[in-house]
């Protein structure tokens, strides 16, 4: 039987191990789909505040003929690794899609869950990551410590119709917003945030079996939290339709719940880059610019207090 320190040594081994084998916060296994631009980004919060944390966002693009998918996971601070419980969702639900084109997004959403449930379990806690949970309320003992958001997309082209026919799955506090054309030249905002999926009875509210509050592979999130499982949703994007997919970094949300990086700040970038022909990987960057740029205004105090921040765009051409 070895010790609490042979343990904890054996426990860090295998975490490293593990982090060794997914390695890679972006993860991108795709060949390019005529008519669909892709852009995505990610960049890791608070680095001032604390350099050596770890970025807990992972993202990651495959395509299976004319099909794409894109996932975001977005790791729950407070809990144990969030890391490697996000990095685990995007490589599991890349890896069996690609190995079984035909296993729905629902089914590899279901299989991601339970390993990230299965992979906290293997790994006993230590006498820190023990008290830390305890002391924030968040420990059980039985498992479900471990947990990530989701935002998944995927989706398949139509050539002839340039429609993009999507599933969105959506866990946590990440989102997608989709920017449609308008006659004007403008866009029309589709927001899904948390607040707009309670309320819209156009998505599918499937309470996961295992999910006992909020997301994947925890049970162990503040109750002031509304989710109840994974949110599923089916919706075209005509020729010229945006949608973005991304953490909640990027909102630059504050404790009082106020977004300083709003919807509307999305649509005014996307608008000005479509009018000027910028790729969507151009577009992702001048969004990150942008949220960067406010971050940064003094009045706002948001130098310490900015999360980690991913996006995945993508532009039905």
């Amino acid at each position: 039987m070895p010790t609490e320190y042979e343990q904890n040594q054996i426990n860090e081994g295998i975490k490293q191990y593990l982090n060794d084998l997914l390695s890679q916060t972006t993860i991108t296994e795709f060949d390019p789909i005529p008519g669909i631009s892709i852009g995505m980004a990610t960049e890791r919060g608070g680095i001032s505040h604390n350099p050596d944390k770890p970025n807990q966002d992972s993202i990651g693009l495959a395509t299976l003929g004319n099909k794409l998918l894109a996932v975001l996971g977005d790791g729950i601070g407070g809990s144990r690794d969030g890391e490697v419980a996000s990095n685990l969702l995007v490589k599991i639900i890349l890896k069996l899609k690609q190995a079984n084109a035909d296993m729905s997004l629902e089914d590899a959403v279901d299989a991601a869950h339970q390993a990230i449930i299965d992979f906290d379990r293997l790994i006993p806690m230590n006498q820190v990551e023990e008290k830390k949970l305890k002391d924030s309320g968040r420990l059980r003992s039985a498992g479900g410590n471990m947990g990530t958001t989701l935002v998944a997309l995927e989706g398949k082209y139509d050539g002839k119709e340039n429609v993009l026919h999507t599933e969105l799955a959506l866990a946590g506090d990440s989102y997608a917003i989709v920017f449609t054309p308008t006659a004007n030249g403008g866009f029309r905002t589709n927001d899904l945030s948390e607040k707009a999926r309670k309320a819209d009875t156009g998505w599918d509210h499937r309470e996961r079996r295992s999910v006992l509050v909020h997301y994947l592979g925890s049970n162990a999130v503040a109750s002031n939290v509304w989710h109840d499982g994974v949110h599923m949703l089916n919706l075209d994007l005509p020729k010229g339709s945006w949608i973005a997919l991304y953490s909640d970094g990027l909102t630059l949300k504050t404790a009082d719940d106020k977004d300083h990086f709003t919807t509307e700040d999305f649509r005014k970038i996307i608008e000005k880059g479509t009018k000027l022909g910028l790729s969507a990987q151009q577009i992702s960057s001048e969004i990150m610019k942008a949220v960067n740029e406010r971050a940064a205004e003094p009045h706002l105090n948001l130098t310490h207090a900015i999360d980690d921040k991913s996006l995945i765009l993508v532009h039905v051409e």
